[in-house]
């Protein structure tokens, strides 16, 4: 009973735990602690969890981050400005250093995305001009807001708060349409525009149009007043999607919308910003109390409104729903004649704009991720203009009406802010390269910004230098729709603000100083000051050497008598036939055989010992006649024996037209269900028609001499030894041009700064006066600058539209150099894609790499990481399809660069036809070793079998070719492989043995294998330059 009472007890030598050493308590003990209850406010006096957000841990969390921005953000700008020789370790004039001491505008880009496009953005733009301090010149322009401007830059003080104080606000349909609007379709020319504008501007506004919003109420209503119900109904005479939560918003975004977006994010996008446009309507205006043809949007139809209105009339018992249907009513895009209470317009309002809030982040969310800003934006009645933030009325209205342009200005300023204050880059592959670009200041309209001297040649065009490198003057520059040329000198621009016309500012500086003739005013007429004249002074930044400057041709100039490349009777073109009349032109002896050892054309020394295999009875001959006789014989491919490539680019009678179309469909068709079979005519002979093919015993360990029997097109090309090696050293010599500018100086500024005990140890070094040199062809970004290009004809400037914008790149080395490119596509996921033509290999098509664009015809393969060969695709892959290979001839391109692929359809010349968008990715590199073998199947059908014997037929109808192609390994659609053992007869029937046993329904095949290449895109008539080579008809654009 004892041993029952008695209960254990702990000695000296007990375990003790250790102690929680962290310094916040752990979940349990504070729920232990709290008991259960809640933590109460800091007001109230309670404790904070150990991990709040808003607790004193959250804030100290909150201040260091804050604080490591900040460091980074000085470091950033510290960096920017030293790139710029404004650091100390670099001297120079005073007025140098103050035409560099503020940054370039930003550059804001407006897109509309639905149906209304120019007017839209117009509108837009000038809410936001409403508010800004001050309205800067562009090109040479009077100050002030030209309806349809190209290009305007403002100036927001007030607004930027530590920002950019100055933004340059660009339309897609005034900026770079002007460009396409002649040749292309309305929706062509914005969608091509929309990709020009993307690729200079740091953010791009998105507008969707909430004036065409309508609640699910109206929606549903106005599909039962016009007879719908159901999926798929239209209102307003626009179809539209139904779906639980979006079926009434999906008319937001048109047609030429997705496609833009499609587009533009293929390329890739700078800061996206997404914002909803809303019109502020007055009581007139929406139809109040009173009024009497109240207007809430489109016009639906009388008869639907008298309908409607009567309905309306009979549930007058019924309150709620009766406000219900006001609501509905209200947000209904049309004319309805009805009486509507001041509080149902504003509660339909208020649904109208909710409900575009949350579809708008929907779309961002979706389309751009949490990259993607959303803002809205109150557009002001034409009644009232806002000029610096303040609302000045233009007309006797009342004060309901004043309000709402109040609050538009208020949306307005709003959006500003966070235009100039948010972090905000240009695309990636454009942010990150080492390719300094210029955007003029205006057009070619405007005389100013853009001027071409037709005596000289030279282009001068004038505006902001942009990027994160110094521009080196040395290196060619590309205009797009122009071409490339060489850089003359690189002068200071913008508004003499000396006596002596030495010192010279930018406009964004110039505007906000006051001169003593105009102390009185409040800004500064930038018309009227004095820009650059004849008796001032031109201040040359850097020199371009013409000894050091790369050089324009584009074309290698091959050394026929350089390498033995078996060009006996090769031609690349695999469409062409030889005959007899090409041999030779009035000269027997070139059309003769000439003794000697000859091969056939395209061939091996490989498949040249497939010729003794002809000799059966052992008779030894010279194979230089058969080699001779085999070239001149036609030897028509399979696929190309149509030739309906060239056959749809010509002009041909549309039934004869339809029929091609109709017979590459079935080839299309025959491809997919029978991958690379071919079928061989009775007539014809085997080894004569594929005499340029040979056999591999394995696809990815055979041996294929990369230079072998190459086409007379690729000795006009650049071959590069390891195109990786050459970018990675172009790369680091760009990015250590940067560190050679920020100690040395840049152009005339070389020397002027103070030299550090090593630079005076290495002044005698040659390498210092290698970078010194280096240095003195460049100018840093943010200088407000002109760019004289040299060498300009007439007919290429002839081909800029004078009321577009220009832009011009810098170009790194070996860039103008043509190449066989490589770039890595997938099928675009556009709508405009029209599947009911298969693009096939060797189609023109038209290809925007980067800033260029250019026409070629490609070849598409797959991507074999695992083999140095690939293999050839016949057609492009469907919709949705797996990652392929494009390869073209373009000018070399050094990764990461856009690459995007278009189709000329028909008609598009004249505006009728589409430029079908087919498929986008990124450029792989520049390797003319390349190999891309296009494969071709022979089959035949087993007769007899015993074991591993079979006899074969319908694969050759003569002995010769059985012949022939018997060195060849076979396979079976089983897996089984074996060789052909004898001719059996006189018709093609061959004994075949094989590694295993053969069943009667298999198939055999004999595969074989051909390199093919890329073409040049047929020249265009009317392209070529007086005293120019006309041999290459490429023009890069």
């Amino acid at each position: 009973m004892a041993a029952a009472n008695h209960s254990h007890r702990a000695g000296r030598l007990r375990q003790t735990n250790k102690k929680n050493k962290r310094s916040a308590a752990s979940k349990r003990s504070v729920h232990r602690r709290q008991g259960g209850k809640i933590s109460g406010l800091p007001s109230a006096g309670g404790r904070k969890g150990p991990k709040s957000t808003d607790g004193i841990g959250g804030k100290a969390k909150a201040t260091r981050a804050n604080a490591a921005k900040q460091r980074r953000e000085a470091s950033r700008k510290t960096a920017l400005n030293a790139r710029r020789g404004l650091g100390a370790a670099v001297g120079g004039s005073n007025a140098l250093q103050r035409a560099l001491a503020a940054p370039p505008p930003r550059v804001v880009g407006i897109i509309s995305l639905s149906e209304l496009e120019g007017p839209l953005e117009e509108r837009v733009r000038a809410s936001l001009l409403g508010g800004a301090d001050r309205i800067l010149p562009s090109g040479g322009g009077a100050r002030g807001h030209a309806v349809g401007a190209a290009s305007v830059t403002a100036a927001y003080s007030v607004h930027a708060k530590g920002g950019l104080p100055h933004v340059t606000l660009l339309t897609n349909a005034a900026a770079f349409r002007p460009q396409y609007d002649p040749r292309y379709g309305e929706e062509d020319a914005s969608v091509q525009a929309a990709l020009d504008l993307c690729r200079i501007c740091d953010a791009i506004l998105f507008l969707i149009d909430g004036s065409a919003v309508a609640s699910r109420a109206a929606f549903a209503l106005g599909t039962s007043a016009l007879g719908g119900g159901g999926g798929g109904q239209s209102v307003a005479g626009m179809s539209v999607k139904t779906s639980a939560t979006t079926a009434h918003l999906d008319h937001l975004i048109s047609e030429r919308g997705e496609r833009i977006l499609a587009a533009v994010k293929a390329q890739g996008l700078p800061t996206p910003v997404t914002v909803g446009v809303h019109k502020t309507e007055t009581m007139g205006e929406a139809g109040g109390a009173g009024s009497a043809a109240p207007v809430v949007g489109r016009r639906v139809g009388s008869m639907e409104a008298d309908a409607l209105d009567l309905e309306m009339e009979e549930d007058e018992d019924d309150e709620e729903e009766d406000e219900m249907e006001e609501d509905a009513l209200a947000s209904l895009p049309g004319t309805i004649g009805t009486h509507r209470s001041a509080k149902a317009l504003r509660r339909a309002d208020l649904r109208r704009r909710s409900e575009l809030k949350r579809y708008a982040g929907r779309f961002a969310a979706t389309e751009f991720g949490a990259a993607g800003k959303v803002a809205e934006l109150e557009v002001a009645p034409d009644d009232f203009a806002v000029d610096g933030g303040k609302v000045e009325k233009m007309g006797n209205m009342d004060e309901t009406t004043a309000a709402a342009a109040t609050k538009a200005s208020a949306s307005a300023a709003a959006l500003v802010r966070t235009l100039c204050t948010a972090a905000a880059a240009g695309p990636l592959w454009v942010a990150d390269a080492p390719r300094p670009y210029l955007l003029a200041d205006g057009t070619a309209a405007s005389g100013e910004a853009v001027r071409y001297n037709e005596a000289t040649r030279e282009l001068e065009v004038t505006g902001y230098i942009r990027g994160s490198s110094p521009w080196n003057c040395h290196q060619l520059v590309h205009v797009p729709h122009l071409g490339t040329f060489a850089v003359k000198n690189i002068k200071l621009a913008g508004v003499s603000a000396g006596g002596d016309g030495k010192e010279r500012l930018p406009p964004i500086i110039a505007a906000g100083r006051k001169t003593r003739k105009k102390a009185a005013e409040k800004n500064v007429d930038m018309g009227d000051a004095d820009r650059t004249e004849a008796g001032d002074k031109e201040v040359i930044l850097a020199q371009s050497d013409p000894e050091e400057r790369e050089s324009l041709e584009m074309f290698a100039s091959p050394d026929a008598l350089e390498g033995e490349q078996n060009l006996i009777g090769f031609d690349d073109d695999d469409d062409a036939h030889f005959d007899d009349e090409s041999l030779g032109d009035g000269d027997d002896t070139k059309g003769a055989f000439q003794p000697g050892t000859a091969r056939p054309a395209g061939w091996s020394d490989y498949q040249s010992a497939w010729l003794d295999a002809l000799d059966a009875d052992g008779e030894a001959e010279d194979r230089g006649e058969l080699a001779f006789a085999l070239n001149q014989k036609g030897a028509p491919d399979d696929s190309d024996a149509m030739m309906e490539e060239d056959k749809l680019d010509a002009e041909v009678h549309a039934d004869e037209k339809r029929a091609l179309l109709a017979a590459r469909k079935k080839d299309r068709e025959d491809d997919l269900q029978f991958p690379d079979e071919v079928d061989h005519e009775e007539e014809g002979a085997a080894r004569e028609r594929y005499a340029r093919y040979r056999a591999l015993a394995s696809f990815r360990k055979g041996h294929w001499d990369p230079k072998e029997n190459l086409p007379e097109s690729y000795g006009a090309v650049y071959h590069f030894g390891s195109f990786r090696a050459t970018q990675r050293d172009v790369l680091g010599e760009a990015r250590g041009l940067e560190e050679v500018v920020r100690r040395r100086g840049w152009g005339v500024n070389v020397g002027s700064g103070a030299k550090t005990g090593e630079d005076s140890a290495m002044e005698g070094d040659s390498d210092d006066d290698e970078e010194e040199a280096a240095a003195r062809a460049c100018v840093p970004p943010g200088a407000y600058v002109t760019l004289t290009l040299e060498g300009v004809p007439p007919a290429a400037y002839a081909r800029l539209a004078p009321r577009a914008l220009v832009a011009a790149v810098s170009l790194l080395p070996h860039e103008n150099k043509m190449s066989v490119l490589h770039a890595g596509l997938s099928p675009a996921s556009g709508a405009d894609r029209d599947d009911d033509v298969p693009v096939k290999s060797k189609d023109v098509l038209t290809f925007r790499c980067g800033w260029r664009t250019w026409q070629s015809r490609p070849i598409f393969s797959q991507l074999n990481l695992n083999s140095d060969k690939h293999k050839f695709e016949r057609y492009l892959p469907a919709r949705g399809g797996s990652h392929f290979a494009a390869t073209v001839f373009g000018p070399a391109t050094y990764a990461p660069c856009p690459v995007l692929a278009f189709r000329e359809s028909a008609g598009a010349e004249d505006g009728e036809g589409k430029r079908e968008f087919l498929a986008h990715g990124s450029m792989l590199g520049a390797d003319a070793d390349r190999i891309v073998l296009k494969r071709i199947v022979l089959t035949g059908y087993p007769t007899r079998v015993h074991k591993r014997h079979a006899t074969v037929k319908y694969m050759f109808y003569n002995p010769d070719d059985v012949r022939w192609f018997m060195p060849a390994g076979i396979s079976t659609k089983h897996g089984l492989r074996g060789n052909i053992v004898q001719s059996v007869g006189e018709h093609g029937v061959m004994k075949c043995l094989f590694n295993a046993p053969i069943k009667q329904h298999d198939t055999v095949c004999l595969p074989l294998y051909k390199r093919v290449y890329p073409k040049f895109a047929p020249p265009v008539e009317g392209e070529e330059e007086e005293g120019e080579s006309g041999k290459q008809h490429f023009q890069v654009l």
